[in-house]
């Protein structure tokens, strides 16, 4: 009888310490309202006509400082955008890159100002994919607020699974139009990366005719600073398995990806110096970048030292703002995995790239 009772209390208390783990990893449902004001917010606000002043703040890959930037920002009934920094008025290495205080023209978020056009990252920022947010990802309220004196709603996305180290958002939603007033955007590590906020707006505004019209000579900017690579991007329909017909080198999909990442893209990078297999993951709000490419045919070849680096097996790793890129030469191919996962998990992606198919 004594045994009995020993086992009897042996599995309850195996069975609570089940439950305990159980509830640790459980998953935190989202809010169903929640979810749906914020597709409707991220359609709302590529819709709405307003004019209004932005501070928009980011992590720059150049520098140690984050790069504030103040502007002016309006959209018409035609869907043209119109931008005009205030401060700082001209600023290297920023999205913002304008001298002497030009406005910047644009239509349905894609730039007329770069020489290959380029979508304006702001929305990149926060949401890659509401279907996969809303299957990996938390999304409920966190209370009310005030924005650029307009009442707010604000959405909170975190990880689904408490265990999983991921980046997270808040986002302020106007009660009135549902567009988005602001958003802060942190790292796995608690870390604000990037975050922007209306001053001050009005909805529906009257125009002066020909407010967004581009001039006809305007400097043409490139990329986030310039660019001295002129790249070509083309999207291969076909995948994996027609990148791996189509380059000369052997383009490897990584054994590990994170729970919840989806192949979305395949991609082919091509410069005068050579050509880069680029594979695109996300799960909703994280994405990963996976380059591959000819280790003696560098696409990107930059400095000597950054060559000399090409050619090394040793891991290298660069900062690029609120993400990092690990790079290493397995036999033929060199491999950058560019993500803002934790560093664990974005070098097991990196090894598990580490093998041939030959």
């Amino acid at each position: 009888m004594k045994r009995l009772f020993l086992l009897l209390l042996l599995l309850s208390v195996s069975a609570l310490a089940l439950n305990g783990c159980k509830d640790a990893t459980a998953r935190v449902a989202c809010d169903p309202e929640a979810v749906e004001l914020l597709k409707q917010a991220v359609a709302a606000s590529s819709k709405i006509n307003y004019s209004g002043e932005v501070e928009r703040v980011e992590q720059n890959p150049l520098s140690a400082e984050p790069d504030r930037v103040v502007f002016k920002s309006a959209r018409d009934a035609e869907g043209r955008y119109r931008y005009e920094v205030l401060e700082p008025v001209e600023r290297k290495g920023s999205f913002f890159v304008v001298a002497g205080g030009a406005p910047i023209f644009s239509k349905d978020f894609q730039t007329t100002w770069f020489r290959r056009k380029r979508k304006y990252r702001n929305f990149e920022f926060m949401i890659k994919n509401l279907d996969q947010l809303e299957k990996n990802y938390a999304i409920r309220f966190d209370g009310l607020d005030t924005v650029a004196g307009r009442a707010t709603r604000v959405v909170d996305v975190q990880a689904a699974y408490p265990s999983l180290k991921r980046p997270s958002i808040r986002i302020w939603i106007d009660t009135e139009t549902q567009r988005i007033l602001g958003a802060e955007r942190k790292a796995p590590t608690g870390e604000v990366t990037f975050k922007f906020a209306f001053r001050t707006i009005e909805i529906n505004p009257t125009f002066e005719a020909h407010a967004f019209d581009p001039p006809a000579e305007r400097k043409e900017l490139n990329g986030r600073g310039g660019s001295k690579y002129n790249i070509e991007r083309e999207t291969l329909e076909g995948g994996i398995e027609q990148a791996r017909k189509e380059f000369d080198f052997e383009v490897r999909e990584p054994t590990f990806v994170p729970v919840g990442f989806e192949l979305l893209k395949v991609r082919r990078l091509k410069t005068k110096h050579g050509e880069m297999c680029m594979l695109l993951y996300g799960d909703g709000l994280t994405g990963l970048s996976i380059k591959i490419h000819d280790v003696n045919k560098a696409p990107f070849p930059g400095s000597k030292k950054a060559r000399k680096t090409q050619d090394s097996e040793k891991i290298h790793t660069k900062p690029f703002g609120f993400r990092t890129m690990y790079a290493q030469s397995f036999e033929k191919v060199r491999v950058l995995v560019t993500s803002e996962l934790v560093e664990e998990e974005a070098l097991r992606v990196l090894n598990s790239m580490g093998f041939s198919l030959e």
